[in-house]
């Protein structure tokens, strides 16, 4: 999904589901322009999206269809089909890269985890950290005031690239 903002400032997005609870994730601190989110269709019925950045979106109405015999991780490469039947414990793996962004900040869910480039990690623009799995979270890489916000469900066990 993509959202486009118009001014800097913080990120909420809301999601009502099929059964009218409500879902309120904070996504980081955005810029001007477009941002890009996934959805994760867990739940089959009508899902309801909105984002909140200084003003409301537009409602995004979804329709994710009944039963299926797996889910396909929505982030990074494709990692094969995940039985959702299967109970999960433990963490994801996550790759962030960028070949002309180093020395960037890393955040997890507003917490600082490292910095690309010091201690034991090369100044190469990748930067590799585990998640708590099967938890959605927003992965941060900051550098001279910019951010560069990823969130989304990430599954235990399953690993996630995203190229920046």
């Amino acid at each position: 999904m993509w959202l486009q903002t118009f001014s800097n400032g913080p990120i909420w997005i809301y999601e009502w589901y099929p059964g009218g609870s409500l879902s309120v994730n904070y996504l980081g601190y955005a810029g001007v322009g477009w941002q890009k989110r996934w959805f994760n269709g867990d739940t089959p019925g009508w899902h309801i999206l909105q984002f909140y950045s200084r003003g409301w979106s537009n409602y995004v109405y979804i329709y994710v269809y009944g039963q299926r015999s797996g889910q396909w991780t929505d982030l990074g490469p494709y990692t094969g089909p995940v039985s959702s039947k299967q109970s999960y414990k433990g963490t994801a793996s996550v790759t962030m890269r960028s070949s002309w962004l180093k020395g960037y900040d890393v955040y997890v869910d507003g917490s600082y985890i490292g910095t690309e480039g010091m201690g034991s990690d090369i100044l190469d623009g990748v930067y590799n950290l585990r998640v708590p799995g099967d938890m959605w979270h927003t992965i941060v890489l900051m550098k001279n005031g910019q951010s560069y916000p990823e969130t989304g469900t990430f599954l235990s066990g399953a690993s996630y690239r995203f190229t920046i």
